[in-house]
């Protein structure tokens, strides 16, 4: 299993690129995978979304309207600084708790 293509965990090791985007509006679920993949599903029809209707082409454009909510790039993935960004967000978690601590009397 590529470990890059994943959500979740794999093998014990959390995997921090995204792997997939998606979008819903009212009857629809849009999902795009980091490999190109695509799901579509009218929810409307298909509650438990069993019929992925993406390559169906006349769905194309009930398809292009959802897309057009998802990033064209994903972000770069920040997890991987050297944990550099995670222990800055620790940081400043607990100089929040710190600050919301009643004051004692």
């Amino acid at each position: 299993m590529d470990t890059r293509a994943c959500s979740g965990q794999v093998t014990g090791r959390t995997c921090t690129t995204v792997a997939w985007l998606g979008v819903r509006s009212e009857g629809w679920r849009y999902i795009r995978y980091a490999n190109g993949d695509e799901e579509l599903y009218d929810t409307s029809q298909d509650p438990l979304e069993y019929t992925n209707l993406a390559e169906q082409e006349k769905y194309a454009e009930q398809k292009a309207q959802l897309a057009k909510w998802l990033p064209q790039e994903n972000a770069k993935d920040l997890a991987n600084r050297g944990g550099k960004v995670r222990e800055e967000l620790k940081k400043r978690l607990r100089r929040g708790k710190k600050k919301r601590q009643p004051a004692r009397s």
